[in-house]
């Protein structure tokens, strides 16, 4: 049976007996099982949208959303955010902001001071982001028992 990861990654190798075995590979999730009746997942309608790759690697990082929540009430400098995301380490934080940057989610502003000043906030399509995830985050928090009783359950059914 397939193992499939989000950023949709095939390997191929081969077992002791000779038989091929694909995988997928995640970006930062554990690998999952697929039903083997599923085409590959870069064959999935969802992923040959525009930009749908990009979306889904962005939710799959730890500090996207936490990020995306902060910054919606106003730009933060570095340490602010930092401070408001117990537990983030400066190289997760800086890998994070930076991957947002990238992807025009948010925007990077630095002052001509010494030291340099750099805020951090959300461009317009950060903000209309902003909306839907917060929907995610109350919709999770609602049924956050029902999830909680299906942990440790297989996925493939």
């Amino acid at each position: 049976m397939p193992i499939w990861n989000l950023d949709g990654q095939l390997n191929v190798r081969h077992d002791s007996r000779g038989a091929q075995v694909r995988t997928y590979t995640f970006h930062t999730y554990p690998w999952v099982p697929m039903p083997s009746r599923d085409r590959s997942l870069a064959n999935s309608f969802f992923l040959r949208l525009p930009g749908s790759r990009t979306l889904v690697t962005l939710l799959a990082d730890k500090w996207t959303i936490p990020i995306v929540h902060v910054l919606a009430r106003g730009a933060q400098r570095p340490g602010e955010l930092r401070r408001e995301l117990t537990g983030v380490s400066q190289k997760m934080l800086t890998q994070t902001l930076r991957s947002l940057e990238r992807a025009g989610i948010v925007e990077r502003s630095v002052r001509p001071v010494v030291p340099p000043h750099v805020d951090y906030s959300l461009t317009k399509l950060g903000r209309s982001l902003h909306a839907p995830v917060a929907a995610l985050c109350k919709w999770s928090k609602r049924h956050a028992a029902e999830l909680d009783r299906g942990k440790g359950q297989k996925l493939d059914g």
